[in-house]
């Protein structure tokens, strides 16, 4: 085996690796997703500390990838800060090549996929928030109106009297 096989076969490696790591990302997101639509925020503090543990090993994996890259680099004589995947793919035997484009394709279109559920989630973590701002400014409105002075017809004056409904107000 030549040098490069076994440097492709390293890559090979790291990469799936990667690519692991991104379907498991993946399907915490979705996960995510799930709860948030499903409005059930109690357990998202599960799911948030699985997809931190995830970037966190994410991170690792960039590192390693780095690593292997500037390795595969400095062997061949290659400038080591740029290298990226497509500078090294023509030094190896083709079907390595074609396993590696693969896989790194892969990783591509799942973070593509991160991203697109990630901006979703953040959409409905808006919404959620809003909701609940608009909730706690009426229930606020409704405290402030039970406990308004007022007086009943006969010029009795009246202090913090219940409102029969929560959507009982002059403007609505």
């Amino acid at each position: 085996m030549s040098v490069f096989e076994e440097a492709g076969t390293v890559l090979l490696e790291v990469l799936k690796e990667g690519c692991t790591l991104q379907k498991k990302l993946l399907e915490v997101v979705r996960e995510e997703q799930e709860i948030l639509i499903q409005n059930r925020i109690g357990e998202l503090g599960d799911v948030v500390k699985k997809k931190a543990d995830l970037i966190l090993e994410n991170q690792a994996f960039e590192r390693k990838l780095t690593g292997v890259l500037r390795n595969i680099a400095s062997f061949a004589g290659l400038e080591e800060k740029e290298t990226c995947i497509s500078q090294v793919l023509p030094l190896f035997p083709e079907e390595i090549a074609i396993s590696i484009k693969a896989l790194q394709n892969d990783i591509w279109e799942t973070s593509a996929e991160v991203q697109r559920v990630n901006q979703q989630n953040a959409i409905l973590i808006k919404d959620t928030l809003n909701y609940f701002n608009a909730v706690f400014a009426l229930l606020a409105r409704i405290e402030s109106y039970n406990s308004f002075e007022a007086y009943d017809p006969s010029g009795k004056r009246e202090t913090g009297k219940a409102l029969q409904g929560i959507l009982i107000d002059g403007r609505m």
